[in-house]
């Protein structure tokens, strides 16, 4: 008997032996973006790596920008040497899905009662839906948001709350231009992800979610052209500027307020320091609107089930307070999981060292997909509807003929 349990306890210590090294060897591979947050990825890895023992996160965070590492992924993939999670900016999801390299995430989620039992708000996922299934988790946002120079604003409506529409936005741009004649009232960025966000904002859609034709046309996309010509009508026609030169000018104090990328908080913090006391506001949207989300999605594309195990822990660790945590201490963005904000005080108490991130907070709840649309040529497309946003808002051209030939040369791009 002495001898069967001496044997039996001697297998039992081999095979827990052989499962833990099994298990050391499990080496996930991840690619990240941008590199400007190599510590953040770094934080991810070494923590993700602290609460799973034997398991290595090998990054790969080439140098670049979001654009530079889709292609980079994508050069990859004529090899067939992709890494098992992938980070990407919102945009560029559609890109993964369309190259069959994205694996889908619905029957995973619907078999983790954890995720189920709702430990995770909706948004996390929403923000990666392609033609209805998830092919990602939200991991950072980046929203849009309302720069406002409290000086400027202060000299032309007092104590008056900042307004929250855009009816209130644009007098509030005339009276800091009539007031300051060097200076211009406000700025809206020319560029397809605000037209998206006024489109979504308003209760629309940037295009038709089955055929992907595009509706600029409709009645949202009718009002967005019409604001930019009034932001033109301002002041902002008088100076045309790129969104680098008017953060320039309004780091320098020469523009009452613009709408820009939350992710770039801390550096608008630092570039205005000591010049005039800085304030964040929300993008205004309808009781019923969206805003396209910037940032980071993490994405599977380990097809391998075993390793498709450890990599959808490490997309839950991203979303969970510890990951959530490691984004808010490490960057500007914004942490995507709600719940993880309400329920825990370690998070909240690092976002509390970030007050002007209260209004990218905010705007959580609000978050949607960022459409790009489909086919070689998105670049192309998003290039001509920034070009056509500069001509009305700079007054080079009328908003209804201005959209009307956009909607044509996109339909173009698209054959």
């Amino acid at each position: 008997m002495k001898q069967i349990s001496t044997l039996g306890a001697a297998m039992l210590l081999a095979l827990a032996a052989t499962t833990c090294n099994a298990f050391a060897e499990t080496k996930l591979t991840v690619s990240a973006t941008p590199a400007i947050f190599k510590p953040m990825f770094e934080s991810f890895a070494r923590n993700f790596e602290a609460q799973n023992p034997g398991v290595k996160v090998s990054l790969d965070i080439p140098a670049g920008d979001q654009e530079d590492m889709i292609q980079d992924l994508l050069r990859k993939s004529l090899i067939g040497n992709v890494p098992d999670v992938t980070f990407q900016g919102y945009n560029f999801i559609r890109t993964v899905v369309s190259r069959q390299l994205a694996q889908p995430l619905d029957a995973i989620i619907a078999r983790d009662q954890e995720w189920v039992d709702k430990s995770v708000s909706p948004n996390v996922t929403a923000s990666t839906v392609i033609d209805g299934q998830v092919y990602g988790v939200g991991v950072a946002y980046s929203f849009l948001v309302i720069y406002y120079n409290a000086d400027l604003v202060k000299a032309a409506i007092g104590d008056a709350p900042f307004p929250a529409t855009w009816d209130g936005l644009l007098s509030l741009a005339e009276t800091i231009g009539q007031k300051n004649k060097d200076n211009i009232g406000g700025y809206i960025r020319p560029d397809s992800w605000v037209l998206q966000a006024l489109v979504d904002g308003a209760g629309g859609t940037l295009a038709d979610p089955k055929t992907n034709a595009p509706r600029f046309a409709n009645e949202e996309g009718r009002d967005a052209f019409a604001l930019l010509r009034q932001f033109g009508l301002a002041g902002q026609g008088n100076i045309p500027m790129s969104t680098d030169q008017a953060r320039q000018a309004f780091a320098a104090g020469k523009i009452g307020f613009m709408t820009d990328a939350s992710s770039i908080l801390s550096r608008v913090e630092k570039e205005t320091a000591g010049k005039f006391n800085l304030g964040v506001a929300r993008f205004p949207i309808a009781g019923n609107g969206k805003i396209p989300a910037a940032g980071i999605a993490a994405l599977m594309l380990t097809k391998d089930e075993e390793r498709q195990k450890v990599a959808w822990q490490f997309l839950k660790f991203l979303t969970g307070v510890d990951g959530q945590i490691d984004v808010v201490n490490n960057t500007s963005y914004v942490p995507t999981n709600t719940v993880a904000i309400k329920d825990s005080a370690a998070l909240r108490a690092a976002l509390s060292k970030q007050p002007k991130m209260q209004a990218a907070i905010d705007t959580v709840s609000s978050a949607s997909a960022w459409y790009a649309f489909p086919g070689a040529n998105t670049a192309r497309i998003d290039k001509e509807i920034n070009d056509t946003m500069a001509a009305v808002v700079t007054l080079r051209q009328e908003p209804a003929p201005a959209l009307k030939a956009l909607e044509a040369k996109v339909k173009e791009l698209q054959r």
